[in-house]
């Protein structure tokens, strides 16, 4: 959590004996820790020295931690808190903007939640309402997803913009919008400690949230600021009464600081929306922007952004400002800009274009996602009777899609489906289509079957506890109010949609003979027409499956490398030639030599076939820090005499991961310098144009690609001259 590049002190106590001007001698970070543990009072100046101390690598990360646990459990006065975010605020760079842009400066934040995807959606469509959004955003803590994490699921999306001032400008001038994260110009400090709260058990501060939340906003110079504060079970505070006063210290400090503030009260008992995990809310959020998506996830969205447009004076009432936001959402002005903002932000425009124009199962293709997928059955018969996101995010966070240490890649396909509704009867068991029954959850894996399976039970139990047909009667669901503090004692409640059930026993519905019989009569008459539509259904979804990664343009940008041998090596050398490409790293231990072995299974069986031409198995490094020409050249020949082996220079193997979509990010390093790459797994396919033409994931077995390449090369028509 130190400066990267700045030595410890040679003692702990030497730690914060830095000089400062007017001769006052700072005290050292173990009389500061000492003093906030013993409840006492920390000076402006003592604040400012623990923040220096964090920012100039001399206070350790044990010191960092015991710090932000004595302010965990003694608690910091408004006079603190607002000190604290003030230096916070002064680490870093202070962003500027025009004059005439003062009052359309506006943000929201979020405390955390489940299933939390609001940002994504909200940011664009302000912007489509005339505000500037220059979002500052954080990463996941705790059981809670991260925005960063989400949008950095989306292939080439560059959360990072240097120079910060220049950049931020230029976006918010194009498009309206930008969602960034901290650096080292914007709140570094902040950044230090977000990343140790995350991993020392202190996450649920006030007076830390505050300052956290708080320092990013004052460096933006917003107008107006709207704090969504979560309060339940997967809240960072269950309590009501502990979010609440989060929320008045929120607005205090807020105004402290020169900010219009508003905090808004939110439950978090259930998962907002029906999608938790990073690619899967993106998915949802893009739904939401066509207009679409879950009910409760548009509700908060429009509400919030009409308080903001309110508030910011851009409307007159918060009634007229929940009306443009609903528009904005239905006449696609907001998922336009949305469209800009990943364009803008490094999202290649081909993909950009065909995330925001494809249907839900052609974005589904273009964004990582889960090699295997399980669907949980009811344990009972029984009616839903709530669906608990504590447990979820934490199963989840298990399987990769959360955290354990700061740095810790993340797995994006890991996400759950939320299949059924409160209130909805279900069967012990069954998987049924239609309103009556279904699966209640379906779960996105990535390679860590056997670790979820063993944990199967208390997820399904947890997750969706049922109850019989006698409680049936009690079974409702009321969302609160959400609730608008703002400064001068005025309060505002805005009313959230509510869902209510009421009935006896089972839904009424035909009998199950009835049911079967129905069946018996009309399905020997359908069957033949239903494989026909099902077959005619299914090559018209591959065939737009692989036009919408045509139009994203997988693939069709040039490479530079060098081969195993050392010699040059661009895609035009490969024209005129069937392509097996896999991107991975000679250190996997596992994954990657399963998958060129079945690379190298199909190369032999379509080698054995003599009326088809060869098919040249390609493999590209993404570890090119170990993975130079001698490296590459020991681990291919293990494999096939014509493997050939690709490797380069970090920017152009990026620039290669890019053509192609491929995600990677090298994991920490252990105590023997070693780490793993968690990236892409595919095995991507090239006509003889050099055109990307299908790929195939980790499910798909040897023989099923055989097929699928032999029917391409059977169907292929060349498009060059």
């Amino acid at each position: 959590m130190a400066a990267p590049g700045t030595p410890p002190p040679s003692t702990p106590e030497a730690a914060g004996a830095v000089s400062e001007g007017g001769g006052r001698e700072p005290k050292k970070l173990p009389e500061l820790i000492r003093l906030k543990r013993d409840g006492g009072h920390l000076s402006e100046a003592d604040i400012r020295d623990f923040v220096q101390a964090v920012m100039d690598g001399s206070a350790q990360d044990t010191q960092i931690g015991a710090m932000l646990m004595a302010i965990r459990l003694r608690g910091m006065d408004p006079e603190e808190t607002s000190v604290l975010t003030q230096a916070l605020a002064d680490s870093g760079q202070q962003l500027e903007w025009p004059k005439a842009w003062h009052q359309q400066l506006v943000d929201k934040h979020s405390t955390g939640g489940v299933g939390d995807k609001v940002s994504l959606v909200l940011a664009p469509a302000l912007a489509a309402c005339g505000c500037k959004v220059p979002m500052i955003s954080g990463r996941g803590l705790g059981h809670t997803g991260g925005t960063l994490d989400k949008l950095e699921s989306i292939p080439g999306f560059n959360v990072t913009q240097s120079p910060e001032q220049v950049q931020i400008l230029r976006l918010l001038e194009e498009v309206g919008c930008c969602i960034v994260g901290q650096s080292e110009k914007l709140v570094p400090a902040d950044g230090i400690l977000y990343a140790a709260r995350d991993v020392t058990a202190t996450v649920d501060s006030v007076p830390l949230i505050t300052a956290s939340i708080l320092s990013k906003k004052v460096v933006e110079g917003l107008s107006t600021l709207v704090v969504d504060v979560k309060f339940g079970g997967a809240a960072v505070f269950p309590d009501q009464e502990q979010a609440r006063e989060l929320a008045n210290t929120l607005v205090r400090a807020g105004v402290g600081l020169g900010l219009r503030v508003a905090a808004a009260l939110t439950a978090m008992d259930s998962p907002l929306g029906r999608s938790v995990g990073h690619t899967l809310e993106v998915e949802e959020a893009l739904l939401c922007l066509d207009g679409a998506g879950p009910p409760d996830l548009r509700d908060l969205v429009i509400r919030l952004g009409g308080a903001i447009l309110w508030l910011s004076g851009q409307e007159e009432t918060q009634d007229k400002g929940v009306a443009r936001m609903a528009a904005a959402l239905d006449d696609g002005s907001a998922l336009r800009r949305f469209q800009l903002m990943l364009s803008a932000q490094g999202v290649e425009p081909g993909l950009a274009r065909a995330l925001c124009s494809g249907s839900p199962a052609q974005r589904r293709q273009l964004l990582p996602h889960a090699r295997e997928q399980e669907e949980l059955l009811a344990p009972a018969d029984g009616t839903v009777e709530n669906v608990l996101a504590l447990p979820l995010a934490r199963v989840l966070h298990e399987l990769g899609a959360g955290r354990s240490r700061a740095g810790q890649p993340i797995r994006p396909g890991v996400g759950a489906e939320l299949l059924v509704d409160v209130g909805q009867w279900l069967y012990r068991g069954e998987r049924r289509s239609g309103p009556i029954s279904s699966p209640p959850v379906r779960v996105a894996l990535c390679g860590l079957g056997n670790r979820f399976r063993r944990s199967r039970r208390s997820f399904r139990s947890m997750v969706l506890p049922v109850l019989g047909p006698k409680a049936w009667p009690r079974l409702s669901q009321f969302k609160p109010r959400v609730l608008l503090r703002i400064p001068g004692g005025e309060t505002l409640y805005v009313k959230s949609q509510s869902r209510h059930w009421s009935g006896q026993g089972q839904p009424q519905g035909p009998g199950l003979r009835t049911r079967l019989l129905i069946t018996a009569v009309f399905g020997a008459g359908l069957g033949w027409a239903w494989l026909a539509a099902k077959a005619e259904k299914e090559q018209r979804r591959q065939q737009q499956r692989i036009e919408a990664l045509r139009q994203a343009a997988v693939g069709q940008g040039d490479f530079s490398l060098l081969d195993h041998k050392g010699q040059p090596r661009c895609k035009a050398d490969f024209r005129g030639q069937w392509v097996l490409m896999y991107f991975g790293f000679t250190h996997c231990p596992d994954i990657c030599p399963d998958e060129l072995e079945k690379l190298v299974q199909v190369v032999q069986k379509l080698e054995a076939e003599p009326d088809l031409p060869l098919v040249q198995p390609v493999f590209i490094t993404v570890d090119p820090e170990r993975d130079d020409v001698a490296a590459m050249a020991r681990y291919v020949k293990d494999f096939h005499p014509r493997l050939l082996g690709l490797t380069g220079s970090k920017e152009q193997v990026a620039q290669a991961s890019r053509n192609y979509r491929v995600y990677y990010t090298a994991g920490p390093k252990d105590e023997d310098q070693d780490y793993i790459v968690d990236h892409s797994i595919a095995i991507y396919l090239l006509n003889p144009d050099g055109l990307f033409t299908d790929y195939y994931g980790r499910s798909r077995s040897a023989e099923q690609i055989v097929d699928s390449v032999r029917q391409h090369i059977v169907a292929f028509q060349s498009i060059l001259p």
